[in-house]
């Protein structure tokens, strides 16, 4: 017989449907309201409901359990199994049409597609008189939430499909720059050292019209930069588990990489592309190669 207690603990895991016109949105929970409709973006109010499942139905870490095998693993393609710690993943299919929240392992959560790992807010925090300094680390994980493949697997499942390729840019450069409450200033110089500031208008027309960004109301705009807010609740989730510095460190390396002389002129889409590819095998963008320079011949008196 089943233990009642096993049978008693919270599924850790929800999905939503969102409508072919995407006026409203379906919640597969048990006992959860079956439609809801919304003024702004369906998918965002789908995310913030599956972000209050989560929070309503909490469960201790060493319980929770990779959530993937109990639906036959159809999430992703086949790999060499579970592995590495278990973390709400939120992810999505058949381009946005289903959204869905789940505690997954590091392995799943690589093999699913547009996938991205969320902060675990339910880890017990040491109090002040207790608390001990951070350990040194000797490096970003590869695939963690230090490094430039973990914002760019997010961007994959909060942008819709079609976004282009200098609004990807642009909303990589937003999670680099960003504070902790989304609100980032980006310079007019990065943005050309980006080559962005021809196209920015469209760029920033793009990402607000799928509120992924807005205009801070309390910002007064400068003349030489421009200030905008990442308005997706999820995205800025994503900034508070990677620390500033660690985003800055990302940030250098990018500008260095994109500002090779043989990448200057390119598309913004080959660029995104030597982004990604980077990203995928070390996890950071590789600095360009330093220049040697020949031995000098030594003078004779």
């Amino acid at each position: 017989m089943a233990n009642p207690a096993v049978l008693s603990l919270p599924v850790r895991a929800w999905r939503v449907d969102l409508a072919p016109d995407r006026a409203h949105w379906t919640c597969r929970a048990a006992g959860c309201p079956g439609a809801q409709l919304g003024r702004c973006r369906a998918s965002q109010v789908a995310l913030g409901h599956l972000g209050r499942h989560a929070a309503q139905e909490p469960l201790a870490s060493h319980l929770r359990t990779c959530r993937c095998q109990a639906h036959g693993c159809g999430w992703h393609p086949r790999h060499r199994g579970c592995q590495g710690p278990v973390a709400l993943t939120v992810f999505r299919s058949r381009g946005g049409a289903i959204w869905q929240l789940a505690d997954a392992c590091t392995a799943c959560a690589r093999a699913i597609p547009h996938a991205a790992q969320l902060p675990d807010r339910t880890a017990a925090r040491p109090s002040p008189v207790h608390r001990r300094p951070p350990a040194r680390q000797e490096g970003p994980s590869p695939y963690g939430s230090g490094s430039l493949r973990s914002l760019m697997t997010y961007l994959d499942a909060a942008l819709l499909p079609g976004t282009g390729a200098g609004a990807r840019l642009l909303a990589l450069l937003c999670l680099l720059r960003a504070g902790r409450d989304g609100t980032v200033r980006l310079p007019c110089g990065l943005l050309r050292s980006w080559r962005l500031a021809h196209a920015l208008d469209e760029a920033l027309t793009e990402l607000a019209g799928q509120h992924w960004v807005r205009h801070p109301p309390d910002r007064i705009p400068a003349a030489h930069s421009v200030v905008v807010a990442v308005a997706d609740g999820t995205g800025v989730a994503v900034l508070r588990t990677t620390s500033r510095r660690t985003r800055r460190r990302l940030l250098d390396q990018a500008v260095r990489l994109l500002n090779q002389p043989h990448l200057r002129e390119l598309p913004p889409q080959e660029r995104l592309a030597v982004l990604r590819r980077t990203s995928d095998t070390t996890g950071t963008p590789e600095p360009p190669p330093a220049t040697v320079l020949p031995p000098t011949q030594p003078q004779r008196p």
